[in-house]
């Protein structure tokens, strides 16, 4: 989202059903959630996005819902890594249709051709 301007993301919201109704699937919240999401993107994302988050809790204060605000990033691109070995490289995720690709960085590092050319990327889906 950070490569795209931005977006607000929902966790404990589901869908059900053929038509994708959307349906309360409220989620077991971490004693501190900003930490554990702060965490998780310094460990895969570069350059770092620091998103807003807030805890919505619900009657049992243990589960509920996260809010999480991502912002537009002017460094975008931005990068993640799939797995913490070196087998799989780090990608930026973009929308291509109603799914998700990954542009890697040589898509970006070699000069005179299209951005994203081996993936089907091109520089104004950076932007959509």
């Amino acid at each position: 989202m950070a490569n795209s301007g931005g977006g607000l993301i929902v966790v404990g919201v589901g869908e059900e059903g053929e038509e994708k109704h959307l349906v309360a699937a409220p989620y077991q919240i971490p004693a501190e959630p900003e930490q554990a999401i702060h965490q998780l993107l310094a460990s895969r994302v570069r350059p770092l996005v620091r998103p807003v988050v807030e805890a919505i809790r619900g009657d049992g204060e243990t589960s509920g819902y996260l809010l999480i605000q991502v912002p537009d990033s002017p460094a975008a691109p931005h990068f993640y890594e799939h797995n913490p070995d070196q087998r799989t490289p780090p990608g930026a995720p973009f929308r291509h249709g109603s799914g998700t690709l990954m542009m890697r960085e040589y898509d970006l590092d070699v000069p005179g051709r299209e951005v994203g050319a081996s993936s089907g990327c091109r520089r104004e889906d950076l932007r959509a």
